[in-house]
């Protein structure tokens, strides 16, 4: 039976049919990387079905959370509008960045979430050569969604340490920390290159569940890194490196009059 009205005026949600039943719980909000990642999470469905399946691209809205409620037991989790949050992002660098986004913003609002298996996300293959889950093939995606079980991966809530781990790639008084952190994974990769020891990745074959202390040191650092040598200009030029990408290109093309950001986005493009 229903229990309250369905959600409206939310554009672009594609909402679950059994969202807002009995069955609410066992719904799943699938959380994409934009409208063409949401295309491919439709095609998918097409598998499975969407009763229980509900698709959004990220935006600004959080849907069916109450600012006021704690969430503290399990229980609690009949009162939401989906009982699992399911993040599908890129399966790259920006893509974990996403992620942990989502991840801080839940910790930070509604902790109690983390520890009731509210957060999943869907790991699609890397090894295609594609700019992104927007370019993937609608077969593909219900490849994906037909192995569901296979593809999701639970956020399980450890310890303290989640929180810790969460704190420290976000939390601004800790900046002094993450550069230490950053260090540390710089230091890790170099010695087990020495070592010839394999990289510690966070996915293997047959993960069915990751904590966030795990996420946050093994696959957020990635990101981390290389998003810090973008932010700092270089002591040789004072540019950073896409500044200096833009600047190869002017110089290339002997740009040498004034043009609109497009048609420069357009000459840089053709040379990646």
């Amino acid at each position: 039976g229903s229990k309250t009205s369905k959600l409206k005026g939310i554009p672009k949600l594609d909402d679950a049919n059994d969202a807002e039943t009995k069955n609410s719980q066992y719904c799943t909000l699938i959380v994409t990387e934009g409208d063409s990642a949401k295309a491919l999470a439709v095609a998918g469905l097409g598998v499975i079905g969407r009763d229980r399946y509900a698709v959004y691209p990220l935006k600004v809205k959080i849907l069916g959370l109450n600012y006021g409620e704690k969430y503290i037991n399990k229980s609690d989790l009949s009162k939401l509008h989906y009982g699992i949050l399911m993040i599908m992002a890129d399966q790259d660098q920006d893509g974990s960045h996403i992620t942990s986004l989502v991840i801080n913003f839940i910790h930070c609002k509604w902790p109690n979430l983390l520890k009731h298996d509210y957060i999943e996300v869907l790991i699609t293959p890397i090894l295609k050569v594609s700019k992104g889950l927007g370019t993937s093939t609608a077969k593909e995606a219900k490849e994906y969604f037909s192995n569901m079980d296979r593809h999701r991966i639970i956020f399980k809530y450890d310890s303290i340490k989640d929180d810790l781990a969460i704190q420290l790639a976000f939390n601004s008084a800790l900046s002094d920390d993450r550069k230490d952190w950053i260090k540390w994974h710089t230091e890790d990769i170099n010695q087990r290159r020495e070592q010839n020891l394999p990289a510690d990745y966070l996915y293997k074959k047959d993960t069915k569940q990751i904590n966030f202390n795990d996420f946050i040191n093994k696959e957020l650092v990635i990101f981390s890194k290389p998003s810090t040598e973008h932010a700092i200009p270089s002591i040789m030029d004072v540019l950073k490196p896409d500044q200096r990408k833009i600047m190869f290109v002017c110089f290339t093309k002997s740009l040498i009059c004034e043009i609109k950001v497009a048609q420069l986005a357009g000459k840089f493009c053709s040379r990646l």
